[in-house]
């Protein structure tokens, strides 16, 4: 078993905003014949953001550190909307 942890911090840019609120997509794709992995992605929201929706719902955390679990069988889909 190999264990990866990857810890950075994205800029401002790769959010898009409504107006009203701010969306972040983040898209894990699964390389061709490889197989199933177990996959955490932790999103932590800045220090005055309300969360409002996720999608796929989060396993755990706090309204400012949002924890999603799954198995990459297929690329994976992470959205996060916030204020």
């Amino acid at each position: 078993t190999v264990e990866t942890l990857m810890r950075y911090q994205l800029p401002n840019t790769v959010m898009t905003s409504d107006g009203t609120r701010t969306h972040y997509t983040l898209k894990i794709q699964k390389q061709a014949g490889a197989g199933d992995a177990a996959v955490r992605v932790r999103v932590i929201l800045p220090s005055s953001a309300q969360f409002i929706s996720a999608t796929p719902a989060p396993s755990s955390g706090d309204p400012s550190t949002l924890t999603f679990d799954g198995v990459l069988k297929n690329d994976m889909e992470v959205s996060v909307v916030f204020r």
